[in-house]
């Protein structure tokens, strides 16, 4: 099963902030202008005003913040790692910890988020990933999400008048787009991983819970007095110690996803052309509370199963001629183990807990 293009998860996410993709870019005008809504009021009772909705105003690129001074960098300390397994756990409660949870409905949960966060972006958080992958940007409790930054017309995905609810009652459009490390951009983002400190929705924080934001602004932490790790050449060795450790349970991964494929009903069969799909995730986030890079290192593997198919009657009620219905259930097979790291911010790896295999097989609907 191939996977979306990022183009195409980008316009999913214009979608979701109600903008229009692909559309030029206006003049660069400074500060902020009303913007009238591009939607249109509801209908209202006879004799009543129409309902009308807030006029947004228009934030656009303004002058990034001066860096912060650079200091020589710091290699990853290993010599006092505690490290640890634990075998029953949840995915959900460990995504929770980053900031990425869901509402009983399954839509995206978020608290405010206040006009400045620091957090952790990282560009490569998928299998094959290159230069071209945009930054994802987390917060530790707070959101993990694409980074969408304020646009003048560069980046992946441009899209027109983003509308943000902010924490003082504000409403925003903002033209946006995604950044990678091989995208041009005015805050000199340019390395793999970066350690930041940004401004949320032109300072004014984020209340629109939807776990996005616009980040309006950019402070490189990483080779600073705040963060002096060489984080590039300490992510490299956090990976390879983490693909080590996923590569001594790979027979009880093996074993996990035998012992699942055994809970299918008789007669189902794995999906021909026999597909098999493997793959790594990466999460980088900063824990500001404990001033902690937590990193998460995911492999997960998946197959499609079907069978067997079934005959049903159906519609044989008030004298209805009963209908014959074959269906065929579907079920995936979904495996996972991974391992999270933490690093303090003097450059300490502190904890290095590896999540023991897990495997399920789960009914597809439709």
């Amino acid at each position: 099963m191939p996977r979306p293009s990022i183009l195409a998860c980008l316009a999913c996410l214009a979608v979701a902030l109600g903008t229009a993709c692909g559309a030029k870019p206006p003049g660069r005008v400074g500060g902020t202008a009303p913007v009238a809504s591009a939607s249109a009021p509801a209908s209202a009772p006879s004799g009543s005003a129409p309902p009308t909705e807030p006029t947004a105003e228009r934030l656009v690129l303004g002058s990034p913040w001066a860096p912060s001074p650079r200091v020589p960098p710091k290699a990853l300390d290993v010599t006092r790692v505690r490290s640890t397994a634990v075998e029953a756990w949840s995915e959900d409660a460990l995504r929770a910890e980053l900031g990425i949870a869901t509402s009983a409905s399954g839509s995206p949960t978020a608290p405010d988020l206040p006009g400045v966060l620091r957090g952790a972006l990282l560009a490569d958080a998928g299998a094959g990933a290159g230069a071209e992958t945009p930054y994802r940007f987390s917060s530790t409790g707070k959101t993990t999400a694409t980074a969408l930054f304020v646009s003048d017309g560069r980046g992946i995905g441009f899209a027109k008048g983003a509308r943000r609810q902010t924490l003082d009652g504000r409403v925003l459009s903002i033209d946006v787009a995604a950044f990678a490390r091989g995208t041009s951009n005015p805050w000199g983002l340019s390395n793999r991983a970066h350690l930041v400190e940004v401004e949320v929705d032109g300072g004014h924080g984020d209340a629109s819970h939807d776990g996005l934001f616009v980040v309006t602004n950019v402070r490189v932490l990483d080779g600073t007095a705040a963060f002096p790790l060489d984080l590039e050449a300490a992510l490299s060795k956090l990976e390879a110690r983490a693909a080590a450790r996923v590569k001594v349970d790979e027979p009880r991964f093996g074993a996990a996803m035998g012992a699942a494929e055994k809970t299918l009903p008789g007669g189902s069969a794995h999906v021909e052309p026999r597909l098999w799909i493997e793959r790594v995730e990466r999460t980088l986030s900063w824990n500001d509370a404990r001033s902690e890079l937590w990193f998460t290192y995911v492999r997960r593997a998946s197959a499609p199963y079907a069978g067997p198919t079934e005959r049903r009657t159906t519609d044989c009620g008030d004298g209805r001629p009963c209908q014959q219905q074959v269906t065929t259930p579907r079920y995936e097979l979904r495996g996972a183990m991974l391992v999270r790291q933490k690093v303090e911010a003097s450059g300490v790896l502190l904890e290095e807990t590896t999540y023991a295999p897990h495997a399920a097989m789960t009914p597809v609907a439709g």
